[in-house]
């Protein structure tokens, strides 16, 4: 069910929250499923600039532990 739940409708309407997360119920949950939808709009969006921005090591809100987009 949980890859039912992250994906995005038709490209317009994305799901995130702590239980789109593998980390459900847990506050790393919801910013981890808040960087993954902001992420899959840029790519859906083709906005490379802030794709860069948000998966640089530099950036504070980058998961140096894991890909959060498969």
């Amino acid at each position: 069910m949980y890859r039912q739940v992250t994906q995005p409708i038709l490209g317009m309407f994305y799901f995130a929250g702590e239980a789109t997360s593998v980390h459900h119920a847990w506050v790393v949950g919801s910013l981890n499923s808040a960087y993954r939808s902001v992420l899959e709009i840029l790519i859906h969006e083709g906005n490379l600039t802030m794709i860069e921005k948000l998966t640089s090591p530099d950036c504070p809100f980058h998961n140096r532990t894991r890909s959060t987009v498969s």
